[in-house]
């Protein structure tokens, strides 16, 4: 897998959840992002599913699904994006597309559950959370009710912070903007530090500590920032939550994707510490791309 946008993989199901992810795609290919021999279609259907039938062969009932996908694709924006459908009978959705991801060295394209705007208790998804807990490879998930003349006319916002791990994110971020002849646009939200004492200071004092921490925090990103040759990149620093101050400054440039990386954080260490890619990915009204830190230049 390198940094290169391209090939790509969009699981499809029957189910409305994944309209927006082959709109997406279907833009993608429309903007010379991806090539469409470059472009596989993924369905999976769940083994434990599979209900057995008298004189139902496994066979026929792939080939039933195969028609089924290939008629809801040729009724959908992405009729002319998709260069190859792959129907799959396993036992879990996660692990055929982290399995088909690795074999194809491509990147995936996914929905979610909840729409835009929509207030849900679940929101990604089990396959989507999943996905982006493990990262096979960039994942994009996208709103189901996104449409392809709906996507921004602007940049790829890259949210970065000051770890080496979120240069994966800038060499997709950019790679991603040059396919589709967009600029990129790094963005850096600064921390916000919560200090109880600030309560027990003046509001002169508590105003002169919140300055010097974000002088400091400005410092970090221009060290980050020389010491990575992203001088010469567009950049932005935003306040206030990350998720939210990153999904408001996308909406205002009418971003056309958010590019952001990952920590990896497995099951326990999201008990105590939220990924702000998969939040991202939950609540933006835009396609997110979470980046696996370890992809390769």
């Amino acid at each position: 897998m390198t940094a290169s946008p391209s090939p790509w993989i969009v699981g499809v199901d029957l189910l409305p959840d994944s309209a927006g992810a082959l709109a997406w795609t279907a833009w993608l290919v429309e903007r010379g992002g991806a090539r469409r021999e470059d472009v596989a279609a993924v369905c999976v259907v769940e083994e434990p599913r599979l209900i057995p039938l008298h004189g139902v062969t496994r066979e026929r009932v792939v080939e039933s699904v195969r028609q089924s996908v290939a008629s809801a694709i040729e009724a959908s924006a992405a009729r002319d994006a998709i260069g190859d459908i792959e129907i799959q009978v396993h036992p879990s959705v996660h692990d055929a597309l982290w399995d088909a991801a690795r074999r194809r060295g491509a990147a995936l394209v996914i929905g979610r559950l909840a729409r835009r705007g929509e207030q849900r208790l679940v929101r990604l998804g089990k396959t989507a959370r999943r996905l982006l807990r493990e990262l096979p490879a960039p994942v994009v998930v996208v709103p189901p009710d996104l449409r392809r003349h709906e996507v921004g006319a602007g940049p790829v916002v890259i949210a970065v912070d000051t770890r080496e791990e979120t240069l994966a994110a800038v060499r997709f971020g950019r790679a991603l903007a040059a396919s589709i002849d967009r600029r990129h646009v790094i963005a850096h939200v600064l921390p916000t530090t919560v200090d109880l004492t600030f309560g027990y200071l003046s509001p002169a004092r508590a105003q002169e500590l919140h300055d010097e921490h974000e002088a400091r925090a400005r410092e970090a990103f221009a060290t980050f920032v020389v010491r990575h040759g992203l001088v010469g990149d567009p950049s932005a620093v935003l306040l206030g939550p990350p998720v939210e101050a990153l999904c408001d400054y996308a909406a205002r440039e009418r971003a056309a994707a958010i590019v952001c990386g990952s920590r990896l954080l497995g099951a326990a260490a999201r008990l105590v510490s939220a990924s702000v890619g998969s939040e991202l990915a939950a609540a933006s009204t835009l396609p997110v791309a979470v980046v696996p830190p370890d992809l390769p230049p």
